[in-house]
This record gives structure tokens, sequence and C-alpha cells, in this order.
């Protein structure tokens, strides 16, 4: 296979501000092209001093609309609207902007009393999914109404759990809803209560749990966890049909990690391999049909994923703190720092087979300071990444990203291509 990366830096913009023209930027022929495209345009939220706001994700809709949600203190200012938190604590903020009037046409506030941190969003039709946590023990899934004009909330599910769970992910197919994240000591979703193996409540299992959405109301269908008895977390969620992939965090070397039957063991009990595992959704249930472990003896850490037909798609971080290599099936990636302790780009391809997953290929990227991908999208043979980079130069196959700040603290931006041809690659 030949896969070939192409790059555009975008100085002194960080990738939390650049989700929405990423977005714009593959609806405005960034896919179709064969050379870097240029930025089209970049957004900026307005806020008050003693006020903060930043995006946490974005997603486009089907007339090439983009919705956008972040967490936001005090007042912020998207357009013409201007919305204010309930009180002292954090509030999440939904909006849609339009490239065709190069404007935000509507902006709404989420959340109650509590502290609230949206941390996904997810499309279908008008309807806008979210997910995140309300105050320390609360995990929220709420769906808006896309009207055109304004946007509106339609209903609110709410999980408990007895300390610290958190929701990273959230997928949409049909009326199934799909979330991801992890727990410690138990979880209660509906009627359906999982419990952590780690009876001490010290480390986190990772959850994956569906809800039907009715229209007017949700209910959750089924929910499962997976891990071991130290520290395990998935990040990531994507369905194509009744497959439901998710990929995620674990550790276990002394003890194994469970994910329904495939047990895994990881380099190490203090630092985190990959897992990328496959459910099958049976309707009112749901089970592990396999799971994959990746990584070498430093932590390694999915951000996102990416399903087309039989192929998955899962970039992330990969570090070097202890060792700096990291196994992917075959491939084995090498970090640009041998004792540095700073983190690589990864992106892997994984084939799945029906009964079993395998791992096809991994790249990696970067340079000898920190350096992510955070988000990664597929159309055809093409797939995109984008994130940042800290390193004073950051590589990406033969090309060589330039960090226009010297003392390596300055994150840039950048979106890259790559293309995949098949079995194998190469930069």
């Amino acid at each position: 296979m030949l896969l070939s990366l192409r790059l555009l830096p975008c100085y002194s913009l960080r990738i939390r501000q650049l989700l929405a023209t990423v977005l714009l930027l593959v609806s405005t022929g960034f896919a179709a092209r064969a050379q870097a495209p240029a930025w089209q345009t970049a957004l900026a939220l307005g806020q008050p001093t003693g006020s903060s706001s930043f995006v946490v994700a974005s997603a486009l809709n089907e007339a090439g609309e983009v919705l956008v949600t972040g967490t936001f203190t005090g007042t912020v200012t998207l357009g013409a609207t201007t919305l204010r938190a309930v009180n002292s604590y954090a509030d999440t903020f939904v909006a849609k902007w339009s490239p065709t009037s190069n404007s935000f046409v509507w902006a709404v506030r989420v959340g109650g009393t509590e502290d609230d941190r949206v941390q996904a969003i997810a499309l279908q039709g008008s309807s806008i999914y979210l997910t995140g946590n309300a105050g320390l023990s609360i995990l929220f899934i709420t769906k808006l109404t896309d009207t055109g004009s304004t946007g509106s909330t339609v209903w609110n599910q709410q999980v408990t759990g007895s300390r610290y769970p958190n929701a990273y992910a959230l997928a949409v197919s049909g009326t199934n809803v799909y979330i991801a994240g992890c727990f410690e000591g138990t979880l209660t979703l509906g009627t359906v209560r999982l419990v952590n193996v780690d009876t001490s409540g010290n480390y986190d299992d990772l959850f994956v749990a569906k809800l039907s959405d009715a229209g007017t109301s949700a209910t959750f269908r089924w929910a499962q966890r997976g891990g071991g008895a130290f520290t395990d977390c998935a990040y990531a969620l994507a369905v194509n049909g009744s497959s439901v992939y998710v990929a995620g965090a674990f550790t276990g070397s002394s003890v194994k990690a469970d994910f329904g039957t495939t047990q895994l063991v990881s380099t190490s009990d203090y630092d985190t391999d990959l897992v990328v595992a496959k459910l099958t959704d049976a309707g009112t249930s749901g089970s592990f049909t396999w799971a994959k472990r990746a990584g070498g003896i430093s932590n390694d850490i999915p951000q996102a994923m990416a399903v087309s037909g039989t192929s998955l798609y899962v970039t992330g971080t990969f570090g070097s703190t202890y060792r700096e290599q990291a196994d992917f099936g075959s491939t084995r990636l090498t970090n640009a720092s041998a004792t540095g302790a700073t983190d690589d780009i990864f992106v892997t391809k994984l084939t799945d087979a029906g009964t079993t997953g395998t791992f096809v290929w991994a790249q990696r990227a970067g340079g000898l300071l920190n350096d992510r991908s955070n988000t990664v999208v597929v159309s055809g043979q093409n797939v995109y990444i984008a994130g940042w980079f800290a390193s004073l130069t950051a590589s990406f196959g033969s090309t060589t990203l330039t960090n226009p700040t010297t003392s390596g603290v300055s994150q840039e931006s950048y979106v890259a291509h790559l293309s995949d041809a098949g079995s194998s690659s190469t930069l």
C-alpha cells in the first residue's frame, strides 16, 4: 500500500479553537484536493475579563453547517447571542455556525447548577446529542433539536456513579445512541447497574452503553463494563450497523483485563496500553465479540476512532517515559524521543473479520516534545487527522513542520491527509 501524507500548518491558533474550522475545510472541498488547501476561516468566541470558554467538540450536519459545543464560565458571546452561566460553575454551550452567512445562527446554554462539562457531540438529522459530566457523580446525555433558526432541548438522561464517572465518547446510528467512558465503584444506567471489579474504588473500569431514542424520551437498553483491577477507560466510539467499536486504554500485567470472554495483558501495571474492542448490539443486549491490545511500556492513549466498512482507524498518542517503542500487531513504532517522556502521534488501521480483529498498519508522527492527534475522519480511501504539535519540528513522513515558537511551549495546529491503499503503508 502507498500511504501519502499532506499537511497544513496553522500557526498561533490552538486546535481546540479550530475544530469547527477543520470541519469547514472538509466541507469546502478538502477531501477532493490533491494539494494542501488553504484555511477557509477561523472562529473566535467572545468573552469578557473574568470569564472563560473553550470548544470541546464539533460536528458537520447535512447542510454543511457546523454544530459546535464547549464549556464556559461567566458569559460567552457567539455571534449576536450572549449566554450566561447560572452560577460560578461551568455550563455547556451549543451553537450552529453557517458557512453561507459566515456567522452563528443560534446558540443555547445547556446545564444546571452543577459543574457541567460536555465531552462529545453527535448528529442524526436535525437531532443533536451531547454527553459529559454534571458535577462529580453524574453523567448526562442530552438531545436537542435544530429547528433551523434555533436549538431546543428535547430530553435529558442522567447516569449516576458512586465515584467520579466520566463519559468521553458518543456515537449515534438511527435511533440508537451509544456512550462510553469509565467509572469507579458502581454506575447506574436506568435499570442497569455496573460494578467495578476493583473493590477498593480507586481504579476505573471502562463502560459502553446503549440508549434508544423514542423521540421525546430515551431509555437505556444495555450496558457493558470491561477492564481489570487497575485503570481502564474508553475514549472513542464508532458504529457500523450492529457492530459497536470502542477504543480505550487499560492497565494490567499482573492481573488480566476482561473484555467479555477475551482477557488481555498490558505491558505494565502502571502505564496504559491501547485496547480496541468490538461489541455486537443484539437490540436489548450487547456483548463483547473481540478485543485487541497494542502499545508499549509507556502510556498509549487513543483519542479518536472512525469506521469505514470493515476497516477501523484509531489515532492517539504513544509515550516514551520508560521505552520509546510501541507495537501495533506486527508493526513497531519508535517515539522520536528515547528518554524525554514525551508523546508522539500514532495512526493505526485494523480490519474486522467478524469474530476477530487484526492490526494492519500503523504510522507515527511528531518530534521531540509532546504532539497529539485529536480527531480522525474517513472518506473512501482518504484518512484525515487533526491535532497539535509542541515540538520545535515535527515530522509527518517526508514533511517537516516547524513551530514558530522556539521555546517549545506553543501548541501549533495541523491537518494531515493519509491515503490508504490496502494492507501496508509508507509515508
